[in-house]
């Protein structure tokens, strides 16, 4: 959904605002050895030589055999929501299981891609040391506010102090009145639909106009459509082409909270509501609040960053762009209103007069701020966003600031309360490439365990530029990024070259003898060849258990479900790194074709697993191939089909799309059975 120059609701104000400046520099003493914003920390060396107990080949007694358990854990926690983080988080739950199985109270734990802290989280609170490193300050900044935790009471009064601060400003930019009473009432959220002219009649159709019909083909064929509704009150079934030109987007809905008793106290109106009284409060004071706001200066500095910095707005400014999400700077993914209010929110959290506590103010805005976007999807009973991607919804959902920041708080204090149980250690946290670890000795971590980036399946250079830009951090360090973007001419080979060094760089810092543990997701099927190759090119060893070894939070996305993907888990691999004048792991050489080695594993899968789902196939598949050092890129549907027929059943399954957990209603899933077996009726 384009921001249209002319429609105001969806541009800066009119008074450009100045550039963000950057949050303080300075650490409070206790903290700033361990954490150094967005550059490399110098205390690391230091922090190293504190932590490690030194390697003593003649006394080590360390055997650990490989992890083996799959595990199915869940996503809704008070810690693994703390922060609206991209897809791909793992459970510190989870993490917590492999450090305990590796490693012994006070051990050194490493992740050199620590995204929003999961691992470093739970190596703490297992009693062990951590190392987090990743070259997105965005990425360092979350985990420090993760894994540094704050006194509860300081935070408290911090989010008080923020709150008291633009507490009058955000009731004026979403007051409102009741339709009901005529008293004061408060904006819950606004609703804003695309507009889309009709192919038949020319008129301008709010996509949340639309009513749901069935057009008829010329060849009698029916299919659903989004009906024009003034061409249905006629009797003609035109669809509305939302391929077509927008015309920008408008406010349509409004829901509100009377403040003056009327039960119950939420309220909606619509701009074409047939109740003439709320037709009139939804344009008297609706839509004059937002006329209001958009004619005013925004008082407070917001960041003017082009997005990705990208000056030419002819060029796409990244992977991420497309032309329906073409927002060209980091102020345009706000509404006006949303704009302002997040300014007034940040400017509030600078005026605190602790490092550490604003840094912990931004957390709570830059956790909530997506959720405040255009990004944010409306739909009946709720709502949210779609992690991973800037989708922005042809229907959104301006939310109040106030209120979901508020809720953001509230979760970063009980979060706050439960680690202050924990007497956890330190973590020192770099902002750096982890294909140059110089700064950790050799053979001094006793356990790593890392989720790496997945090739070009999540851009996080590109989702963390707007957290980085209004956090003030440097947002130039792209060109460093371990990824596959076209955009940014980083070919896969880039991705694999620089996954060799960093890869390369883990095993000269792991003690011999010792476990990194690799969980990657790959969609693109191809990457895991490349890992694979890296990983024994480096040195490594991988594990040789038989079973396939996954992290599932059982909450899959919507086209997981729907789209019966082979790719609904994370799935892990155990690399050992050998001892010296170890002897290597001996495999008999199998001169069988990949096509010829990866159907008999499926055959002998489904004569024990019959009726098994794709996913599970490929997970099994994956995992016996990379273990051998045999994977390849390869078309697994086809090879699938080679062997095995499917039967397709009707079942109903959890899904989380855009925040929200749910049903995704009834969808057939296939299930999978040897050719000429029996098959299920």
């Amino acid at each position: 959904m384009e921001a249209d120059p002319s429609d105001s609701v969806f541009v800066a104000s009119p008074a450009p605002a100045p550039q963000a400046e950057s949050l303080p520099g300075a650490e409070s003493c206790s903290r700033r050895r361990l954490y150094s914003r967005d550059r490399e920390n110098v205390n690391l060396p230091g922090y190293i030589g504190r932590s490690f107990s030194e390697y003593d080949p003649a006394n080590d007694r360390y055997r650990v055999e490989a992890f083996a358990e799959p595990i199915e854990t869940t996503k809704a926690t008070t810690l693994y929501q703390l922060h609206s983080y991209h897809q791909g988080k793992k459970p510190h739950t989870a993490i917590q299981r492999y450090v305990r199985h590796y490693t012994q109270p006070g051990d050194l734990v490493l992740d050199p891609f620590c995204g929003s802290g999961g691992t470093a989280l739970a190596a703490l609170m297992e009693g062990r040391r951590a190392v987090a490193i990743d070259r997105s300050p965005a990425a360092t900044f979350v985990t420090k506010n993760t894994c540094l935790p704050i006194s509860p009471t300081e935070a408290e009064r911090a989010f008080e102090t923020i709150e008291q601060t633009v507490g009058d400003e955000l009731d004026w930019l979403y007051e409102t009145r009741c339709d009901r009473c005529g008293g004061r009432a408060t904006t819950g959220f606004t609703v804003y639909s695309q507009v889309y002219p009709c192919g038949r009649c020319a008129r301008a159709v709010p996509i949340f106009d639309g009513i749901r019909a069935e057009q008829r083909s010329q060849q009698g064929r029916a299919r659903p459509v989004i009906a024009c509704p003034y061409c249905l009150k006629e009797g003609y079934v035109e669809a509305v082409d939302t391929r077509g030109p927008q015309l920008g987007a408008v406010p349509v809905m409004v829901s509100y909270l009377c403040h003056r008793g009327c039960s119950p106290v939420r309220g909606e109106r619509r701009h074409h509501d047939p109740d003439a009284t709320k037709r009139r409060f939804f344009e008297e004071y609706d839509l004059a609040k937002i006329e209001e706001i958009a004619s005013l200066p925004i008082p407070h500095a917001y960041p003017l960053h082009k997005m990705m910095n990208v000056e030419d707005d002819a060029k796409p400014w990244g992977a991420e762009w497309r032309r329906g999400r073409n927002f060209r700077t980091v102020a345009g993914l706000f509404t006006t209103r949303n704009l302002w209010a997040l300014a007034a929110l940040r400017e509030a959290a600078l005026g605190l007069k602790d490092a550490d506590l604003i840094d912990l103010g931004m957390f709570a805005l830059t956790g909530a701020m997506f959720h405040l976007s255009r990004m944010s999807h409306h739909k009946a009973g709720g709502g949210g966003i779609m992690v991973g991607t800037y989708y922005l919804p042809q229907v959104c959902k301006e939310r109040n600031a106030f209120v979901n920041f508020s809720a953001k708080c509230r979760e970063i204090l009980n979060a706050a309360r439960m680690l202050a149980s924990f007497d956890l250690p330190e973590c020192c946290i770099s902002t750096q490439s982890a294909c140059e670890l110089s700064a950790i000795s050799s053979s001094s971590i006793d356990y790593i365990f890392t989720d790496p980036p997945y090739a070009d399946t999540v851009q996080y250079g590109e989702l963390n530029f707007v957290w980085e830009a209004w956090l003030g951090l440097d947002t130039h360090w792209h060109g460093e990024e371990i990824v596959v973007n076209a955009v940014r001419g980083i070919s896969p080979a880039d991705w694999a070259a620089r996954m060799g060094r960093a890869m390369s760089e883990c095993y000269r810092v792991l003690k011999p003898g010792r476990w990194l543990t690799l969980c990657y997701h790959d969609a693109s099927r191809g990457t895991w060849s490349l890992l694979q190759d890296i990983m024994t090119n480096v040195g490594f060893e991988a594990d040789q258990n038989g079973v396939p070894l996954f992290i599932d939070t059982r909450q899959k996305s919507f086209n997981q479900v729907r789209a019966d993907k082979a790719t609904k888990r994370d799935l892990v691999v155990n690399f050992r790194k050998p001892r010296a004048h170890e002897s290597a792991v001996v495999r008999t050489f199998d001169a069988r074709s990949f096509e010829e080695l990866g159907s008999e594993m499926i055959r002998e899968y489904l004569t024990f697993h019959p009726g098994a789902t794709k996913d599970r196939i490929y997970d099994t598949l994956v995992s016996r191939m990379v273990r051998v050092g045999r994977m390849e890129a390869h078309d697994f549907d086809a090879l699938l089909r080679s062997v095995a027929d499917e039967s397709r059943e009707t079942v109903r399954e959890d899904v989380r799309n855009g925040g929200q957990v749910g049903l995704a209603g009834r969808s057939a899933v296939g299930r999978w059975f040897l050719k000429g077996g029996t098959h299920r009726a």
